[in-house]
């Protein structure tokens, strides 16, 4: 919705600009607004989990990789005084901690994400229609 949104302003503000050569010659931008039904191509649902879970193992496998790629800076930055101090000081004791335990948060889960699909996706499965419920709470128009 927000690349329709973002679309739909500049296609507005071009219009108001120069509206004649919109209207007049025959541009990419008019031939999206007026001949093909862009917003049709941007409701259409996009779904992912067949080719996901038909390549589980590989998909897995890259997101434990990316998993552990991001908790190697973060086991590197524990204890590094340099950069504990430089987040203290431009963000406060309590938004340090907070960066810092949002960022071990969100790599441990990507790992446990990971190791799921890699082993067993099917225990994907709920949390995977919760997420398709919160990310698309009305049907596309």
């Amino acid at each position: 919705m927000l690349i329709t949104g973002v679309f739909s302003i500049a296609a507005g503000a071009m219009l108001l600009f120069m509206p004649r050569q919109m209207l007049l010659k025959r541009t990419l931008l008019r031939q999206w607004l007026f001949e093909i039904d862009f917003s049709a191509i941007l409701n259409r649902n996009q779904a992912i989990e067949r080719p996901l879970y038909r390549h589980h193992r590989a998909f897995g496998a890259a997101v434990v990789a990316g998993a552990l790629a991001g908790l190697m800076p973060l086991l590197w930055l524990y204890d590094h005084p340099l950069a504990t101090e430089a987040l203290t000081r431009t963000l406060g004791f309590w938004g340090a901690r907070a960066v810092i335990l949002s960022g071990w948060a969100l790599a441990i889960f990507a790992l446990a994400v990971g190791l799921f699909l890699l082993i067993r996706p099917s225990a994907l499965k709920g949390f995977e229609s919760a997420a398709n419920r919160w990310t698309e709470p009305f049907p596309p128009s």
